[in-house]
């Protein structure tokens, strides 16, 4: 029987496109291999992408068309001409500056009177942007304001952080009903969205804590009896899709570079982190499974007796009970991202995102998993690589 499969979405903002091109090579691939979705989650823009694909698992596609059109339709919008002069670093600017200035209709909205230094006084009560919007979208991916499983639907977790205490939170469909008001708060980043209330307590960006999405996944393997989660003697795979990078070939010259090398540098480690803590639970959950055989093979006497104390204490631990095989996808920065970043949604960016995502999936399979990417070469289309970019409808424009 072929191994169950965990899915971790990283946060970061526009760049989750990427994720929309990984999935649309991931989910044929691990279709015809015989491979089922057990988990499915993320943080920041990542949680909502987790959400679309996990409402929609069921249909034929397993919801790749759906995040194609969330991406496409619902978050594309085309740039005003802030800087009318040619050439890709100024299309950069304007879809920067039309994120920041205009907002995107489905996922906030500027609150141009909070944008006063005098409203930084109130700042938790009066952030520069409304997510009101997203509240609204992710009801409609969610089809109703509560994530609802279906027979064969993998568990959804997100992430995101307790503004007082300063602690990332996990919550997952197995413990926890997932609201649209989760996902919210899952996307509110600090000081530019509002803080979002869950049971009284201020939540915000998954991102804002010191785990990344990583983390969410290891609670799920900790709290979660893996009988419940997978299938078969197989040991899960767990697909890791980072959208940031580690290092860079160029030194940072600029302020707006140097940001951005900072940015990237904070999150890519928190990732480092999660994935060392991963494999030293793996470990830790080996050698568990060691002293268990240990006293089935010898199950009295002194040595018996201190293999006991010794497992006792290690289970006191809260320790995955599987070891995960575990797959990175990641990716390089495209021009001028240190412009473009988080906010800029023009529709060309999001499609050379999405082709990106689809690349880096192909490569990242024929490199860690053959056995899929020979499934990939072999479907129609090449596991959905259009030969020409899809036909959506045409991206919305905002009126200020």
């Amino acid at each position: 029987m072929a191994a169950d499969v965990v899915l971790v979405l990283q946060g970061g903002g526009a760049l989750g496109a990427f994720e929309c091109g990984v999935w649309k090579v991931l989910a044929p691939a691990l279709r015809a291999g015989g491979h089922r979705l057990a988990v499915v989650g993320g943080a920041s823009i990542g949680a909502l992408n987790a959400a679309v694909i996990a409402s929609r698992y069921t249909e034929p596609d397993q919801g790749t068309a759906a995040l194609e059109r969330f991406w496409r339709e619902s978050l594309a919008t085309a740039p005003l001409p802030f800087m009318p002069l040619p050439g890709n670093y100024f299309e950069a600017w304007n879809g920067l500056l039309t994120g920041l200035f205009c907002g995107n209709r489905s996922l906030y909205r500027p609150e141009y009177l909070n944008w006063s230094p005098l409203a930084g006084r109130q700042r938790i009560a009066r952030p520069f942007f409304d997510t009101v919007p997203m509240r609204r979208t992710v009801q409609e991916l969610l089809g109703g304001p509560v994530y609802e499983p279906q027979p064969g639907s993998p568990v959804l977790f997100m992430r995101s952080t307790d503004l007082q205490q300063g602690t990332s939170e996990t919550f997952h469909s197995r413990h926890h009903r997932i609201t649209a008001e989760m996902l919210r708060a899952s996307g509110s980043m600090p000081l530019i969205f509002p803080a979002i209330a869950l049971d009284g307590v201020p939540h915000v960006d998954g991102d804002a804590g010191a785990h990344s999405a990583l983390g969410g996944a290891i609670d799920v393997l900790r709290e979660v009896d893996p009988r419940q989660l997978f299938g078969g003697d197989e040991p899960p795979l767990l697909i890791n899709v980072e959208l940031h990078q580690r290092a860079s070939d160029e030194l940072p010259c600029t302020g707006l570079e140097m940001a951005h090398r900072l940015v990237n540098a904070l999150q890519a480690g928190k990732s480092d982190a999660d994935l060392a803590l991963l494999a030293s639970e793996a470990e830790h959950a080996e050698v568990m499974r060691e002293l268990d055989a240990m006293l089935s093979i010898q199950p009295d006497g002194a040595a018996a007796r201190l293999v006991r104390q010794q497992l006792a204490r290690l289970k006191l631990r809260r320790a995955p009970q599987v070891r995960p095989r575990i797959v990175q996808i990641g990716r390089e920065a495209l021009p001028n991202e240190h412009v473009s970043n988080f906010f800029d949604y023009s529709p060309v960016r999001i499609d050379a995102l999405i082709r990106q995502g689809m690349e880096e999936a192909r490569r990242c399979l024929q490199r860690e998993l053959p056995e899929l990417a020979r499934c990939v070469e072999a479907a129609p289309g090449r596991a959905g690589l259009p030969a020409a970019p899809p036909q959506f409808s045409r991206p919305h424009l905002h009126t200020v």
